[in-house]
């Protein structure tokens, strides 16, 4: 279970990285 939750902030630190290259 810790390592889904890991993965689930990776993802969001990539996708909010993602947008803030975007604007």
């Amino acid at each position: 279970e810790q390592q889904i939750k890991n993965i689930m902030d990776g993802v969001k630190e990539r996708q909010s990285s993602y947008y803030n290259r975007l604007y």
